[in-house]
């Protein structure tokens, strides 16, 4: 195997901390990757621009939805 596939991007709570400006160009650049794993504390941060599958993690449960 080579690793000619596609990276798998990882951002960690990345949008809490930018401004509606920065979360926009980011959610932009990132929405084209084959492969995005997103964590938030709030679902409120995440972008509407990157809709996809959403797991939720409370007091050691996962739930689609």
């Amino acid at each position: 195997g080579g690793g000619a596939g596609e990276p798998v991007l990882i951002l960690d709570d990345v949008f809490a901390s930018l401004d509606e400006q920065r979360r926009r160009a980011l959610a932009q650049m990132v929405a084209g990757a084959q492969q995005v794993l997103l964590t938030a504390a709030v679902d409120e941060d995440v972008p509407a621009e990157l809709a996809g599958a959403r797991y939720h993690v409370a007091d050691g449960e996962v739930t689609r939805g």
